[in-house]
Protein backbone atom coordinates (compact mmCIF):
# COMPACT_ATOMS: atom_id res chain seq x y z
CA UNK A 1 0.00 0.00 0.00
CA UNK A 2 1.10 3.45 -0.83
CA UNK A 3 1.52 5.77 2.27
CA UNK A 4 1.33 9.55 2.24
CA UNK A 5 5.04 10.42 3.87
CA UNK A 6 5.32 14.27 2.26
CA UNK A 7 4.68 16.76 0.36
CA UNK A 8 7.42 19.01 -0.84
CA UNK A 9 7.28 22.49 -0.24
CA UNK A 10 3.98 22.28 1.56
CA UNK A 11 3.87 22.73 5.39
CA UNK A 12 0.75 20.91 5.71
CA UNK A 13 0.69 17.21 4.53
CA UNK A 14 -2.91 16.64 4.59
CA UNK A 15 -4.01 16.68 1.09
CA UNK A 16 -8.24 17.51 0.49
CA UNK A 17 -10.27 14.53 0.45
CA UNK A 18 -12.77 13.59 -2.27
CA UNK A 19 -15.30 10.90 -3.19
CA UNK A 20 -15.27 9.75 -6.55
CA UNK A 21 -17.43 7.05 -8.31
CA UNK A 22 -16.66 3.07 -8.52
CA UNK A 23 -18.64 1.07 -11.38
CA UNK A 24 -19.68 -1.50 -8.80
CA UNK A 25 -19.37 -1.50 -4.97
CA UNK A 26 -15.72 -2.84 -4.29
CA UNK A 27 -14.35 -2.90 -1.07
CA UNK A 28 -11.26 -0.58 -0.91
CA UNK A 29 -8.20 -0.45 1.08
CA UNK A 30 -6.35 2.35 2.40
CA UNK A 31 -3.48 3.12 0.75
CA UNK A 32 -4.48 1.35 -2.97
CA UNK A 33 -4.05 3.94 -6.41
CA UNK A 34 -6.46 4.67 -8.82
CA UNK A 35 -7.24 6.35 -12.25
CA UNK A 36 -9.99 8.53 -12.41
CA UNK A 37 -11.16 8.04 -16.54
CA UNK A 38 -14.43 8.12 -17.93
CA UNK A 39 -15.93 9.47 -14.49
CA UNK A 40 -15.38 5.91 -12.83
CA UNK A 41 -12.35 4.76 -10.93
CA UNK A 42 -10.14 2.27 -12.32
CA UNK A 43 -7.68 -0.17 -9.82
CA UNK A 44 -3.95 1.11 -10.94
CA UNK A 45 -1.72 -2.09 -11.24
CA UNK A 46 0.80 -3.38 -12.84
CA UNK A 47 -0.95 -3.34 -16.05
CA UNK A 48 -1.95 0.36 -16.22
CA UNK A 49 -0.81 2.07 -18.97
CA UNK A 50 -1.81 5.44 -17.11
CA UNK A 51 -0.75 7.45 -14.10
CA UNK A 52 -2.87 7.52 -10.96
CA UNK A 53 -4.81 10.69 -10.35
CA UNK A 54 -6.44 9.25 -6.28
CA UNK A 55 -4.72 6.98 -3.42
CA UNK A 56 -7.17 5.85 -1.14
CA UNK A 57 -7.03 7.75 2.37
CA UNK A 58 -9.52 5.05 4.04
CA UNK A 59 -10.88 1.40 4.55
CA UNK A 60 -14.21 0.73 3.08
CA UNK A 61 -16.06 -2.59 2.25
CA UNK A 62 -18.36 -2.61 -0.48
CA UNK A 63 -18.40 0.85 -1.44
CA UNK A 64 -19.78 2.27 -4.56
CA UNK A 65 -17.54 6.13 -3.52
CA UNK A 66 -14.51 6.18 -1.47
CA UNK A 67 -12.67 8.64 0.18
CA UNK A 68 -9.94 9.80 -1.94
CA UNK A 69 -7.06 12.19 -2.08
CA UNK A 70 -5.65 13.29 -5.57
CA UNK A 71 -1.88 12.66 -6.85
CA UNK A 72 0.60 15.51 -6.98
CA UNK A 73 3.70 15.03 -8.18
CA UNK A 74 5.28 16.57 -5.43
CA UNK A 75 4.14 13.71 -3.38
CA UNK A 76 6.45 11.15 -1.97
CA UNK A 77 4.96 7.85 -0.63
CA UNK A 78 6.23 4.51 1.03
CA UNK A 79 5.81 0.61 -0.14
CA UNK A 80 6.86 -2.09 0.82
CA UNK A 81 8.90 -4.21 -1.63
CA UNK A 82 7.17 -7.47 -3.49
CA UNK A 83 10.86 -8.69 -3.57
CA UNK A 84 14.73 -8.00 -2.92
CA UNK A 85 15.77 -4.51 -4.81
CA UNK A 86 19.84 -5.60 -5.47
CA UNK A 87 19.10 -5.18 -8.97
CA UNK A 88 16.95 -1.49 -8.57
CA UNK A 89 18.64 1.81 -9.34
CA UNK A 90 17.05 5.19 -7.42
CA UNK A 91 15.59 6.96 -10.24
CA UNK A 92 14.20 4.35 -12.36
CA UNK A 93 10.36 3.52 -12.97
CA UNK A 94 9.28 0.65 -11.81
CA UNK A 95 6.33 -1.44 -11.41
CA UNK A 96 3.69 -2.19 -8.71
CA UNK A 97 3.02 -6.01 -7.94
CA UNK A 98 -0.05 -7.32 -10.08
CA UNK A 99 -2.32 -6.30 -6.48
CA UNK A 100 -1.30 -2.85 -6.25
CA UNK A 101 0.05 -3.29 -3.12
CA UNK A 102 3.55 -3.71 -3.49
CA UNK A 103 6.66 -2.02 -5.33
CA UNK A 104 8.38 -4.71 -7.82
CA UNK A 105 11.44 -4.89 -9.71
CA UNK A 106 10.40 -4.97 -12.78
CA UNK A 107 11.39 -1.85 -14.86
CA UNK A 108 8.25 0.08 -16.43
CA UNK A 109 8.15 0.03 -20.24
CA UNK A 110 6.49 2.05 -22.79
CA UNK A 111 3.22 0.29 -22.18
CA UNK A 112 2.98 0.67 -18.48
CA UNK A 113 3.39 2.85 -16.00
CA UNK A 114 4.78 2.82 -12.54
CA UNK A 115 6.51 4.92 -9.48
CA UNK A 116 9.73 6.18 -9.48
CA UNK A 117 12.52 4.86 -6.89
CA UNK A 118 13.39 8.20 -4.92
CA UNK A 119 15.46 6.48 -2.07
CA UNK A 120 15.91 2.75 -0.84
CA UNK A 121 16.38 3.56 2.53
CA UNK A 122 18.88 0.66 3.38
CA UNK A 123 15.54 -2.01 2.26
CA UNK A 124 17.21 -5.13 0.07
CA UNK A 125 14.18 -7.94 1.78
CA UNK A 126 10.28 -8.64 1.00
CA UNK A 127 7.97 -6.21 2.90
CA UNK A 128 10.98 -3.77 3.82
CA UNK A 129 9.48 0.07 2.29
CA UNK A 130 11.17 2.26 0.41
CA UNK A 131 10.33 5.74 -0.80
CA UNK A 132 8.73 7.05 -3.91
CA UNK A 133 6.78 9.43 -6.24
CA UNK A 134 4.98 9.25 -9.47
CA UNK A 135 6.37 10.69 -12.32
CA UNK A 136 5.54 13.71 -14.32
CA UNK A 137 2.89 13.18 -17.33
Amino acid sequence: MLTLRKIIGRGVNVPEPQRLPLSEATAVEAGMAYIYKDKVLLPFTATSSLLPTHIAKATEPATLSPLLFPVSEDMVFSIPLAEGCEDMTEGGEYLLSPDGTQLSATRASASHRGVILLDKCGASKKGEPVLVHFPRV
